[in-house]
């Protein structure tokens, strides 16, 4: 969003680390992940260091046993099969051009953020004369918004996800809408905001504008993103 618009996003969690919204908004703050990462080290399983034994073993005399003067016969080794890729959702380039050309959005290039534990990565785009609206993926769950805005949290489900709206800005009240979709690593962010003099949908319902939108856009997410 331009910063001329005179929207102010917070850092989520710490604004004295936080880098600058490409577009000059700043976030809230969320939640302090800071204060709930885990620093205990996880436990080395015993089937790991097990596998570790045997892999040097197979180096020095393989593992396999001898009988008598029959040479060790190494065991047979298959190539290593590739990972498979998880499904993904770039807000910048996934949303469909007929949900684009639908509601008359046009992209506004890169807004991303960041800061020592959370991103936000995505796209900012725009209805001429009408509403702006900010599209990010980013690892905030569910679960940590809620924690931080239990008042204004509300649930609703988009196309078999959980979702959630909430209040980000209530100084600007009914122009401003958000509402995080929960997806396989975090939650897909929108923001949008609709100033009462932007001509083309100024006196339309922000939340309803906004509904619409996540609506068609959740349906072009793929599955297991």
């Amino acid at each position: 969003m331009s910063a001329a618009e005179g929207r102010a996003r917070v850092d989520i969690i710490d604004t004295s680390t936080a880098d600058p919204v490409s577009s000059g908004r700043k976030r809230a703050d969320v939640i302090d992940v800071a204060s709930q990462a885990i620093s205990a080290s996880r436990p080395r399983r015993a089937a790991i260091a097990a596998s570790a034994v045997c892999a040097i073993a197979l180096v020095v005399t393989g593992c396999t046993s001898t009988d008598g003067d029959n040479a060790p016969t190494p065991s047979a080794s298959s190539a290593p099969s590739s990972p498979v890729e998880s499904a993904k959702f770039d807000p910048c380039t996934d949303i469909p051009q007929s949900v684009l050309s639908a509601e008359g959005l046009e992209n506004r290039g890169p807004d991303n953020s960041q800061n020592e534990s959370t991103t936000w990565t995505g796209c900012g785009y725009q209805v001429s004369g009408g509403y702006d609206v900010r599209i990010v993926t980013t690892n905030l769950t569910l679960d940590q918004i809620k924690t931080k805005f239990p008042d204004s949290y509300r649930e609703q489900n988009f196309g078999g996800r959980r979702a959630a709206f909430y209040t980000l800005f209530p100084s600007l009240g009914a122009a401003s809408c958000v509402v995080n979709v929960e997806m396989a690593s975090g939650t897909l962010e929108f923001d949008l905001a609709n100033q009462k003099s932007r001509p083309k949908t100024g006196q339309l319902d922000s939340c309803s504008l906004l509904t619409n939108l996540v609506q068609q856009t959740v349906a072009a997410i793929p599955p297991g993103a």
